[in-house]
């Protein structure tokens, strides 16, 4: 059973066997290259060495203001067409960013997108100048139903400003055409970071993504489908190709 968000696939054995006979095609030699060097990139630890000039020739440098300025604009802008032009140009810069500057954009997510602490410890103060209701079962008088108002305004708002702003991020990711990949790729740079930095915002933000990341790939957002020849070519051969990893890993292991 291959599992993805909202479309899961299950073949049969006898079209698997169907499938293993058919012969895939290769894959060019510059789209080889190219995935390649892109994954060379992505697996990199963010404070490795520099690109090379040959890899600069196939991944051209984008510029970190233009990058973070698309991040920004995916999560301040409402309009739907802005967002999501927003989020294809931040999901395509951020792979074209250099090491370093992954590693400083993901800060700068962390820690400049973080709650806004003063404005909790102004609602937090706000709820405690306030007298608590009478909890006797007594009819509520005029006075104790305008303070239970002002109690859940403020706790409605407390729990608005606990929200972090880079939460607005993850979520449109999430609905945007190959956000989760992308949320799943960014998580695993920030694990790569933390494994040699130890920074209290970005273990934050690592925590709130894998909150996110479990909730969005809970079996409950799953559904079983049944592959059939109808299904795209791609989908098929990958299927194929880890069918074949699969037999391979079981003689090695008989």
């Amino acid at each position: 059973v291959c599992y993805q968000k909202k479309e899961s696939v299950v073949m049969n054995k006898k079209g698997l066997a169907i499938l293993m006979r058919t012969k895939m095609r290769p894959l060019s030699p510059t789209f080889v290259s190219s995935k390649s060097k892109l994954n060379q990139m992505q697996t990199s630890q963010l404070e490795g060495d520099k690109v090379s000039s040959q890899d600069a020739s196939l991944l051209p440098e984008r510029e970190f203001s233009q990058v973070r300025e698309s991040m920004h604009s995916a999560m301040s802008t409402n309009k739907t067409e802005i967002v999501d032009a927003a989020l294809d140009e931040f999901s395509e810069g951020y792979f074209f960013l250099s090491p370093e500057n992954r590693y400083k954009m993901l800060l700068s997510l962390a820690k400049e997108y973080d709650l806004n602490r003063t404005q909790v410890r102004e609602l937090m103060k706000q709820h405690l100048d306030l007298q608590l209701p009478n909890d006797k079962g007594e009819d509520s008088g005029h006075e104790e139903e305008g303070s239970l108002s002002a109690f859940y305004r403020i706790e409605r708002n407390l729990r608005q400003a606990l929200k972090p702003m880079y939460e607005v991020l993850f979520e449109r990711l999430n609905t945007h055409p190959g956000g989760l990949k992308f949320l799943s790729d960014i998580r695993a740079d920030i694990l790569c970071l933390l494994g040699d930095v130890n920074i209290a915002s970005l273990r934050a933000l690592d925590s709130h993504l894998k909150e996110k990341l479990i909730t969005w790939l809970s079996p409950a957002n799953l559904e079983l489908h049944n592959i059939t020849w109808d299904d795209p070519a791609s989908l098929l051969e990958k299927i194929v190709a880890y069918e074949v990893n699969h037999l391979f890993l079981l003689k090695l292991h008989l």
